[in-house]
């Protein structure tokens, strides 16, 4: 009788033991994560860019066509800073790079469930969405401007709007579903503070942008359309298919736009993904407009 004492004693003592054990290592890896979660993380992230590119009536040639480095942490629960570090090809026929110049600076967070972000951005308008290399509707209407930007969403649809220097100022209204996403976009004054004209240009702009996915195939939708004091109101309409095959994607796109801006097209293009971030692109070119050149592109982009 006395061992069978002796031995349920040892084994509460050891279970107690135990017991305590496992509370303090609980304890100490909560203290650990609280201490992960507090700390200031940086993240690093970047996109490089190369193309080829050949046209019947051009040499070909390769060249660099952007490198994009973005800084990101996080300030403390909830609020953050961003800066993007931006180089692209000059619009000239060299295809030089530009000096890198600070694209995006930011401060944001959330606050009571509305998104903010102060500083030199690029305000929501359009949704630019393709696999294609040449993009007739992307810098329309560029909103690079020194700006505030709230965001929330309510009930599956997300509302956006912004301000900037004097007039400068824009709404944006998107919803999502399992299978689709639509959105429509409207901005006024978007270029006046980054050309330091913000008191006399006065160009409106509105965006309407669809798309609808099921297994396979894509289909994108987009109408941008954007007015100025000198000149017509200017628009294109895009039309895309896309179509997925294990790592590979293939897609065609139809551009039509107005007289003035005279960039109807049709594209082709070719997508493989190596692996994670990085791809390559085959695209074709082919304007409707006369004396345009045809222009075969490819475009070798990683990420990370």
């Amino acid at each position: 009788m006395k061992r069978n004492k002796i031995v349920t004693l040892g084994t509460l003592i050891v279970g107690t033991t135990t017991v305590f054990a496992g509370t303090e290592m609980d304890a100490l890896k909560d203290r650990i994560t609280e201490l992960e979660n507090s700390a200031t993380k940086v993240e690093i992230s970047g996109a490089i860019s190369v193309n080829y590119a050949k046209g019947n009536q051009t040499d070909k040639e390769i060249y660099v066509d952007g490198v994009e480095i973005g800084i990101a942490t996080s300030i403390a629960d909830g609020f953050n800073a961003n800066i993007v570090f931006l180089a692209e090809v000059d619009d000239d026929a060299d295809n030089e790079l530009k000096n890198p110049v600070i694209d995006e600076i930011t401060i944001g967070g959330s606050i009571n469930s509305v998104d903010f972000s102060i500083g030199k951005q690029s305000a929501p308008f359009g949704a630019y969405e393709s696999m294609m290399i040449s993009n007739a509707t992307e810098g329309m209407g560029d909103t690079g401007t020194k700006s505030l930007i709230l965001s929330t969403e309510v009930g599956g649809i997300t509302l956006s709007a912004w301000s900037g220097s004097s007039k400068n100022r824009g709404f944006s209204i998107g919803y999502e579903g399992e299978h689709f996403a639509v959105g429509v976009d409207t901005i006024r004054d978007a270029g006046g503070d980054a050309q330091k004209q913000s008191d006399i240009v006065n160009n409106k702009g509105t965006a309407i942008h669809g798309q609808f996915s099921i297994n396979n195939v894509t289909l994108i939708a987009e109408k941008v359309a954007v007015k100025t004091p000198s000149a017509n109101k200017a628009h294109v309409t895009s039309v895309e298919a896309q179509y997925t095959m294990s790592d590979f994607t293939v897609a065609l796109r139809k551009d039509s736009t107005d007289d003035a801006t005279n960039a109807d097209a049709t594209l082709f293009a070719v997508g493989y993904e190596f692996t994670e971030g990085l791809g390559l692109t085959i695209e074709n070119f082919n304007p409707k407009a006369a004396g345009k050149d045809t222009v075969m592109t490819a475009n070798l982009a990683y990420e990370f």
